[in-house]
């Protein structure tokens, strides 16, 4: 259900953040995630509107869905164009054509491993899952996973080399075909540390390590979070030779201890060994107290690389969305991210740009892009 608060209460509420607004921006990524289940991306329409508000709310980067499950809100040539987009319409194309004219960045956001999660109708014929219905991991029960085993989907084995390869093959369509400023990964990670028991996968455990998941279950754990690194390595290296000036991210669990054990998402890892430009901790948090102790505990863990810390609009009121922007616009964050367009009202956007945002600001460097 999406919330609302009295104007009186955004003034009174904003009243307080002039002090915490530069006169002069500094560079800070403010970012916004567009989702594909919402609206945003499925006409020119919607487009235009999206542009729009990110402008009134001097945001300067979109990181929008154009990977949902398995679909494509982009003109592909190996996946199946989305079932919910205007015909012959190119979101992708458009919004980077509109968004670009006012030096807003477009990110691909893409949803890596998790592949389908409609109840209601099987995947089409040219989609991933009906042309490699093998590809699905496995529960160390045995059974290949189906839509009943949670809300998130089917995902695809993290540990097969063919689905591996024919992610990066959807990362290299993007960066080679669009003139995106970035390439986001979002559910890089597996659905949880009883999955990945994929018949292929345990062999090849075996094989690199002479072990069976029973027998070392820590390798085994080990084993499976490295296929997740190396899938982002792979991905960093296109990026990085077909379009270097793009930034690779991951959105990423906010609580790391979580993120590595039971998830095997080693994210500190990876901004750690530099094969993402910044990391986006989903903090969703509805409580201020654990919002800003989860921010205090993130925002040093980038290594070289930023933490640009995510904020959740829509799961709790906008005015405790927008005290916690202004508890990060206080601790001097070089990046935000908002989670999401649809989730938020358009009295927020405009608050957003008046009284916390009152200046445009440029999108931080990063002097080890190179191009």
């Amino acid at each position: 259900m999406r919330l609302f608060i009295l104007p009186a209460l955004l003034f009174a509420l904003f009243g307080s953040f002039a002090h915490a607004a530069s006169p002069a921006a500094r560079p800070q990524f403010r970012g916004l995630w567009v989702t594909a289940w919402g609206q945003g991306l499925k006409s020119p329409a919607q487009v235009d509107r999206l542009v729009r508000t990110a402008k009134t709310a001097h945001l300067n980067a979109l990181l929008v869905q154009v990977r949902k499950r398995g679909d494509a809100y982009y003109f592909s040539d190996t996946e199946p164009h989305a079932a919910d987009v205007v015909k012959g319409f190119d979101p992708l194309a458009y919004l980077l054509e509109k968004a670009h004219a006012e030096k807003i960045q477009v990110h691909a956001w893409i949803v890596v491993y998790p592949a389908w999660s409609n109840r209601k109708a099987a995947p089409p014929a040219d989609h991933v899952l009906a042309r490699h219905p093998d590809w699905a991991t496995y529960h160390q029960n045995g059974r290949r996973m189906t839509l009943n085993d949670g809300d998130e989907g089917i995902f695809l084995d993290p540990g097969l080399p063919e689905v591996q390869n024919y992610l990066v093959g959807v990362a290299r369509e993007l960066v080679t075909k669009y003139p995106v400023d970035g390439l986001h990964l979002d559910y890089i990670r597996y659905p949880g540390k009883q999955w990945g028991y994929h018949p292929v996968s345990i062999a090849q455990f075996r094989e690199d390590t002479g072990h069976t998941p029973s027998g070392a279950p820590a390798k085994w754990d080990q084993w499976r979070r490295d296929q997740v690194t190396k899938l982002v390595a792979r991905i960093n290296n296109v990026v990085e030779s077909e379009r270097p000036k793009a930034r690779l991210s991951a959105a990423v669990f906010p609580t790391p201890l979580e993120s590595y054990t039971l998830r095997l998402q080693e994210w500190e890892k990876w901004a750690r060994m530099g094969l993402v430009d910044f990391v986006a901790p989903m903090n969703y948090a509805t409580t201020q107290s654990r919002f800003a102790s989860r921010s205090a505990s993130l925002l040093s863990r980038g290594g070289s690389r930023p933490v640009y810390m995510g904020v959740g609009g829509g799961n709790k009121p906008e005015a405790a969305v927008l005290q916690q922007m202004k508890l990060l616009q206080q601790k001097g964050v070089t990046g935000v991210i908002l989670y999401h367009y649809d989730g938020n009202s358009p009295q927020f956007w405009q608050h957003l740009g008046n009284r916390l945002f009152q200046r445009p600001a440029l999108v931080p460097d990063m002097p080890w892009k190179r191009g």
